[in-house]
């Protein structure tokens, strides 16, 4: 079982995927550091059963066929693509599937063993990576904070004096303090609508989120709770059958709920992954001359 899964937020809303789907999604996305490569028709797929996806995310489901559906309602997104052999599923990252933890300028926010990023097939880091860091390195004094933002500044050689002159066309003191509040303001109702399983009654379901008035650290307890009852035995049975209406659920504050894991799912176990620090990766295969290994 895996511990920790890492889940870009952001992309999983710009994409629609659901707290679920982006679970999963975020596991798939690891493929290429650990699954069996397999060559098919279309190119190189990786190995991945739906007995793995059980086994090691036993908060998603126990139920190979619930499995198989969620990685098809991805290969609907665009986000992978599914072939098979005779006994086992086959999946690769579609070009927006990799995007899924790409920042603007390419490169990756939470680097993977996989086909993009690996030592063993560093087609894509190298020369970028060495780039990035000199440009850290430079900007540290410059703006020792947020190295991850998005802001682009239109000249970097911009005077002091031109700095500090006037503008006919400046804002108020007062606007300047204002607009920052005003574009940090996020959308939080549409945020929670998105990770929703079940968007019925929107209408209703806004007004009851006006009247818990949520700030931003309500909201993040908010996500916490129903991160965790996504997962509950209550929600999964039936394919969701028992979810309650979000406005039924905002209403009773239900996020404070204690949450009754599913039947598979068992506390601290037992890691049965012992020794991978002295396995031999390499065994049984061949270098090729850029550095990486076939089989």
């Amino acid at each position: 079982m895996q511990f920790t899964i890492t889940i870009n937020q952001a992309k999983a809303l710009e994409w629609g995927l659901n707290a679920q789907q982006a679970l999963l999604f975020a596991f798939v996305y690891e493929c290429p550091s650990w699954a069996k490569p397999i060559k098919a028709d279309g190119g190189i797929f990786y190995a991945l059963s739906k007995a793995k996806i059980i086994e090691e995310l036993p908060l998603l489901t126990d139920k190979p066929d619930t499995a198989y559906r969620m990685l098809k309602a991805l290969e609907s997104s665009s986000l992978i693509e599914l072939s098979s052999t005779a006994s086992i599923t086959l999946v690769r990252l579609t070009d927006k599937g990799r995007e899924w933890n790409r920042k603007l300028d390419g490169s990756e926010k939470y680097p993977t063993q996989g086909e993009d990023g690996s030592e063993k097939n560093p087609r894509r880091i190298g020369k970028i990576s060495d780039v990035g860091r000199k440009k850290i390195r430079e900007g540290s004094e410059k703006s020792p904070t947020n190295q991850d933002t998005s802001q682009v500044t239109s000249n970097q050689e911009t005077s002091q004096e031109e700095l500090c002159a006037p503008s006919a066309h400046a804002p108020s003191a007062e606007a300047e303090q204002m607009a920052p509040v005003a574009e940090a303001t996020p959308d939080l109702f549409s945020s929670f609508w998105k990770l929703y399983p079940r968007r019925q009654d929107k209408a209703k379901a806004q007004k009851a989120w006006a009247k818990l008035k949520v700030t931003p650290e309500l909201f993040a307890l908010i996500i916490t709770g129903l991160s965790a009852q996504v997962a509950s035995a209550d929600w999964l049975k039936d394919d969701g059958r028992y979810v309650p209406m979000p406005t039924t659920w905002l209403n009773g504050r239900r996020w404070e709920d204690e949450v009754k894991l599913a039947s598979n799912v068992h506390q601290f176990p037992q890691s049965r992954h012992t020794g991978i620090d002295k396995r031999n990766y390499t065994d049984g295969t061949t270098m090729r001359e850029d550095g990486t290994y076939a089989f």
